[in-house]
């Protein structure tokens, strides 16, 4: 069998744990590693980081149940600045399950000995709870 480092590069992490969200805005926690193949990427507290130079994608799905009514954003960033195509916005209405997707299609995963680029996901715009988190990146190439 063929070295994991050799094989394309891949992380899933999930998190079923309650995750309290507030309306300024709250990075979610992504919780363990479900699936990983090669060896560009690695779980973090907040995120994923990025070990290898190269172009990724990444998409993160977040189950939440709002406690007010108003409009629900959640976005990725990387290192803390947005990755611009990844925000998707819901109307809501409070105490009603959601599910929203973000995605951010391709991006540069500029990394080397000392910096290593983290991938969060983040809910914003009303309170609510978390129940569900799933973050994945993938390297392109």
């Amino acid at each position: 069998m063929a070295s994991n480092c050799y094989r394309k590069s891949t992380l899933t992490a999930l998190n079923t744990t309650a995750q309290t969200f507030v309306t300024a805005g709250t990075i979610l926690s992504p919780g363990g590693q479900l699936e990983k193949t090669g060896c560009s990427l690695t779980t973090s507290l907040q995120g994923i980081r990025i070990l290898s130079d190269g172009l990724y994608t990444a998409s993160g799905a977040v189950a939440f149940t709002p406690s007010t009514a108003g409009v629900v954003l959640v976005a990725l960033y990387k290192d803390g600045n947005l990755l611009p195509c990844s925000v998707r916005t819901m109307n809501v209405n409070s105490g009603v399950l959601y599910m929203l997707d973000a995605i951010a299609p391709a991006f540069e995963g500029e990394a080397c000995r000392v910096i290593h680029p983290e991938i969060t996901v983040q809910i914003s715009g009303v309170d609510g709870t978390v129940s569900r988190v799933c973050l994945n990146v993938t390297r392109l190439a």
